[in-house]
């Protein structure tokens, strides 16, 4: 039983060793979900900053619709 066990651990590290030998580069496959996932991300990404930009050009007519308003109050009412 102990011998098979041996030949099966001498086995799996022949196995590992050839394994390790013989990849040096990535595989087109590896490259390929490494692109989708940055492509991913990158979409992610910039649908956020779409929707910051959006908020801030949303929050800037605000103010500026307000400080329109109360010039036109005090021009209105005669407060200079």
């Amino acid at each position: 039983m102990r011998s098979i066990i041996s030949k099966l651990e001498q086995k799996a590290s022949d196995i590992a060793k050839v394994s390790a030998s013989n990849r040096s580069a990535f595989t087109l496959v590896e490259l390929m979900v490494v692109v989708a996932i940055m492509a991913i991300l990158g979409a992610l990404v910039a649908g956020v900053v779409v929707k910051a930009i959006e908020a801030q050009k949303k929050l800037e007519h605000q103010d500026n619709h307000g400080s329109h308003q109360i010039c036109t109050f005090k021009a209105v009412a005669g407060c200079d």
